[in-house]
């Protein structure tokens, strides 16, 4: 950004970004919870009818999408609309997605699949939460980056090598084409969709231009993706999440507490008594599941799971 023949000052970035949270809103946070809901997209093909029913259901309901990600069984979606578009994007991407496994022969209870929207309120939270949406598939997949996961917004953010290549128009497709994407009736789409690798082109149908303008620049985009360890903890306690930071991320972060706690220089030096209470803090500040705590801490699997019995299974 520049004013004139100067760059802009930081102070001037974020009078524009906070102008355009402003115009723009209001934002909405829509994620089913994954803990309690079986695996829905298993194969490309449901993914690739996930990424679409994000896109029909978009324009079907006029709601406006600034980042999303899909995973196995769960999704979440960074949008601008009332609440009440919201709660009908929400119900038409369940009711695709029932006809759409029946269709397969599969029988799976939806009854997790529904969320109730969270309001976004602040121009902070806002490029927290799209940050936190962007690290998902990152986070469970060990072969992506936030940059590579292909099924959701990440790929496309202040990445304009992967915005090259748009596909072709959705209105030049085959009429038999498009029934394979609808699995089912076809309806009118915007000018504007396109189709690219089996799926709707993300950024023809989202917000991507727009959503990069919630952050100064491309830096302070990356430092949030990949040094905010705090907020994705933060994010994932109220969420329900999982899975928040990788071994990774989450031993240096560990290196940190000990030296903090205790005064020791990592895990491995401080005592069983402070081991448990180190795994109090993984668990509680930090979202850790039983599995990365036995990782990280070198714990006994059965005694971390005496700890906290609920986890034991993730």
């Amino acid at each position: 950004m520049s004013v004139g023949t100067r760059p802009m000052t930081f102070a001037e970035k974020e009078s524009i970004c906070e102008f355009r949270f402003k115009q723009e809103g209001p934002f909405w946070h829509l994620t089913t919870p994954g803990m309690f809901q079986e695996i829905l997209f298993i194969s490309d093909d449901d993914f690739h009818f996930g990424m679409s029913s994000t896109a029909i259901c978009a324009a079907e309901t006029g709601i406006v999408i600034y980042a999303h990600t899909l995973m196995g069984n769960h999704v979440h979606d960074i949008v601008s609309c009332t609440r009440d578009r919201c709660l009908q994007y929400m119900s038409r991407r369940r009711e695709r997605l029932k006809r759409y496994l029946k269709s397969l022969g599969r029988e799976v209870d939806l009854g997790a699949f529904e969320c109730e929207p969270i309001p976004i309120t602040s121009l902070k939270m806002l490029r927290n939460e799209i940050v936190y949406v962007h690290r998902n598939g990152y986070v469970v997949h060990p072969e992506h980056t936030p940059f590579s996961y292909p099924w959701g917004t990440g790929a496309y953010y202040f990445n304009p090598l992967s915005r090259s290549d748009t596909g072709v128009l959705y209105s030049s497709l085959t009429y038999k084409a498009k029934r394979e994407i609808f699995h089912g009736r076809i309806i009118e789409l915007p000018v504007t969709y396109r189709f690219k690798n089996g799926f709707f082109f993300p950024p023809s149908y989202c917000k991507v231009t727009e959503g990069e303008g919630m952050f100064r620049d491309a830096h302070q985009y990356f430092s949030l993706l990949s040094k905010n360890v705090e907020a994705y903890s933060e994010e994932a306690r109220r969420l329900g999440d999982t899975v928040v930071l990788t071994d990774e991320e989450m031993y240096p972060a560990m290196q940190m507490e000990c030296r903090k706690r205790f005064g020791a220089r990592r895990p491995a030096e401080i005592s069983m008594k402070e081991k448990v209470e180190l795994a109090r803090v993984m668990h509680e500040d930090y979202a850790a599941s039983n599995s990365q705590i036995q990782r990280i801490l070198n714990l006994d699997l059965q005694t971390v799971s005496s700890l906290y019995p609920l986890k034991a299974r993730r």
